[in-house]
């Protein structure tokens, strides 16, 4: 594309759905990108879509991650739509595990569960104590060392490479340009 109206520098999530959006705008869009769809930072998350992984404080950060996760089930469905690739978007929550402490003198290594709960409390969100029985039988092979659990079950994730996939076909579908190979190396 010789001209287009906006270039998007990245190829992961974040700029598949700007491009996107902006395609789907009437925009003419082109995408720059090093490597594959979804290659670099879209990979680093593991697709996790859990609020309070990122914030435990309330706030406009907090207020974002909790949208953005629930607004992700019906945008996969609309992407897997567009793209006819599947999206897998898994709602069924995640665990989050203290092991004993590897220093004894350093408590602070491993998440303090209790705190946790009290600010997902604190943030509407739900926060389950799991008992070492019950976990034992989810996680059979769980180590011994695990000294408690806590299922949060708003937490949800996504399979972030069928996402960078679909994302790269509908923006493409959506008429954006998908350019691979391109290193950008600065901005004039």
């Amino acid at each position: 594309m010789k001209h287009p109206d906006v270039l998007v520098l990245g190829g992961g999530i974040i700029g598949l759905a700007c491009a996107r959006e902006l395609a789907l705008a009437g925009l003419k869009v082109e995408v720059l990108e090093r490597r594959p769809a979804g290659a670099e930072a879209s990979l680093a998350a593991a697709g996790m879509l859990a609020p309070l992984t990122e914030a435990q404080e309330p706030g406009p950060f907090f207020d974002a991650c909790r949208e953005s996760r629930n607004l992700w089930a019906a945008w996969a469905a609309s992407l897997s739509e567009e793209s006819g690739l599947s999206v897998e978007h898994d709602m069924s929550g995640s665990l989050v595990v203290a092991l004993d402490p590897l220093d004894p003198l350093d408590p602070d290594t491993e998440p303090d569960l209790e705190e946790l709960a009290a600010a997902a409390r604190n943030l509407g969100e739900m926060a389950e104590e799991i008992e070492p029985a019950t976990l034992a039988r989810w996680v059979p092979d769980i180590a011994p060392s695990v000294r408690g659990a806590l299922r949060l079950p708003g937490d949800h994730r996504v399979d972030n490479v069928q996402a960078c996939a679909a994302l790269a076909l509908a923006a493409a579908k959506a008429g954006a340009t998908v350019t691979h190979g391109f290193e950008v190396t600065w901005v004039e």
